[in-house]
């Protein structure tokens, strides 16, 4: 997998259902013919990808502060999708000024939003979509995101317990709350499973999902790295209560 593939597998679940991403009725396709294997221009991949404001916002700076040239670097789009340790360079300042700076556009926060949200950062923020989901919250007014959504927003991860026909059954840990957000009981979750993208998965597989569809299988070095990630976010919601 390269970095525009692993892109495009966790931002066309939100791009379907009108959260993200340009909503042109073709986009869609395009990056579903693309997953498979399909011949789909990368220039056109590539200047999709772009238009998501938030996810493309992080993987800039994720990319300049590791001194990479390509934001769809595989480890750039990893670090911000599950974690790595190139988040380690960007600071707490640095996401104030992303948030100022690359999220006030037309469409997006007013100033003044903006600098509302991040007038008070605790430290251990990440540049990670955890991050993204329980603390800054969505920046283009076309979804709010709590109480239920938030579980759905954030990327899960678990482990295939049953394989059906366009669905998977994962053994994962929800997150719950509306205020004080936490890690509840594990339970087993029924997600969507397109094995025209992702076709080998079986279980006992590790995998991760948004929105309720199926992103990617993943080792248990990423999981473990988005475990990490999601925890600090939580911790970081304590911190800032």
């Amino acid at each position: 997998m390269n970095g525009l593939q692993m892109a495009a597998l966790y931002g066309k679940k939100p791009q379907e259902l009108g959260f993200c991403g340009p909503q042109e009725k073709k986009i869609n396709l395009v990056l579903s013919n693309f997953l498979q294997g399909k011949d789909v221009l990368k220039k056109e991949v590539r200047d999709i990808l772009r238009q998501f404001a938030s996810a493309y916002g992080y993987l800039k700076l994720i990319a300049r502060k590791n001194h990479i040239k390509d934001p769809f670097n595989l480890r750039v789009v990893e670090a911000y999708w599950l974690g790595n340790g190139l988040l380690d360079q960007v600071t707490v300042e640095d996401l104030r000024q992303l948030v100022i700076e690359e999220f006030t556009k037309p469409g997006l926060l007013s100033k003044a939003e903006a600098e509302e949200r991040v007038s008070d950062l605790p430290k251990g923020s990440l540049a990670h979509h955890s991050w993204h989901v329980m603390v800054l919250g969505a920046i283009s007014g076309r979804i709010v995101i709590k109480g239920k959504l938030i579980d759905l927003c954030r990327i899960g991860w678990g482990k295939v317990v049953k394989v059906g026909n366009g669905r998977l059954f994962v053994k994962y840990r929800p997150i719950l709350g509306n205020g004080q957000l936490r890690f509840g009981r594990e339970i087993v979750k029924e997600i969507y499973w397109n094995s025209d993208i992702i076709p080998e998965i079986e279980r006992g597989d590790l995998i991760t999902f948004h929105w309720k569809t199926v992103c990617q299988k993943i080792t248990p070095r990423q999981a473990q790295a988005l475990e990490g990630c999601t925890k600090k976010t939580l911790s970081t919601l304590k911190r800032k209560g």
